[in-house]
């Protein structure tokens, strides 16, 4: 079961940015006409980063060992550089909330929380939707006793009715058009449980955003 359930991580984790890296040689040989961009470059060399990082990360995500993870400066890395949504941030947001972490903390739940947005908030079914010039991502940090919580919203497509939001946490639930692993939401709720917090998945209703992702995270502080 550990090996297939790694089998299961390293597809989700790392297909995304692999067909990023190769996309910009894909359209060179599909598109005759087709020349490279700065903006294609930067993203497939950025995927690249994101592909060695998971590399690296990979059979390490039950290390136990805690260290201080800068919440505001990893959620900065993996959610500003794009050029698929618009970021709105909360206001007086603190850059120096530490959370009891590991390394994984950016590979198994930002990087899996982003994907998420992308191709189930804002994929290619979502076009007729949200055009991609009011597409909103909006990101709190706010402090809760021995927890800082991350919120994340987005008001991309609405989840579907006909599922209960807790099965996304379970490993193999998919749903949308694209009908993906149904791996990434388990993910981020292991990872976040290993080190006594908790995630919730809340669909909205009547709201300008369609999705929350709740996440308390437990502070760090030092022995």
């Amino acid at each position: 079961n550990y090996y297939k359930e790694l089998l299961h991580r390293i597809r989700h984790n790392l297909a995304p940015d692999f067909a990023q890296v190769l996309r910009p040689y894909k359209l060179y040989f599909d598109d005759a006409d087709y020349s490279f961009n700065e903006d294609d470059i930067k993203n497939a060399l950025e995927a690249g980063k994101n592909v060695i990082e998971t590399l690296n990360s990979i059979g390490k995500e039950n290390d136990s060992k805690v260290c201080a993870v800068n919440l505001y400066e990893e959620v900065h890395k993996v959610f500003s550089d794009n050029d698929t949504f618009t970021i709105h941030w909360g206001k007086n947001i603190p850059q120096n909330a530490y959370i009891a972490f590991n390394q994984s903390f950016r590979t198994d739940v930002l990087n899996n929380i982003r994907s998420n947005i992308l191709v189930h908030a804002f994929g290619s079914y979502a076009d007729n939707i949200v055009p991609k010039s009011n597409r909103i991502v909006f990101i709190d940090i706010i402090e809760n006793n021995d927890y800082w919580v991350l919120n994340i919203l987005n008001n991309g497509a609405e989840f579907p009715c006909s599922i209960n939001p807790s099965d996304v946490f379970k490993l193999g639930t998919n749903y949308g058009t694209h009908r993906s692993s149904g791996t990434g939401m388990h993910y981020i709720q292991s990872a976040i449980n290993n080190f006594g917090g908790s995630v919730e998945f809340i669909p909205l209703q009547n709201s300008f955003y369609k999705v929350q992702y709740l996440i308390k995270l437990k502070k760090y502080t030092s022995l």
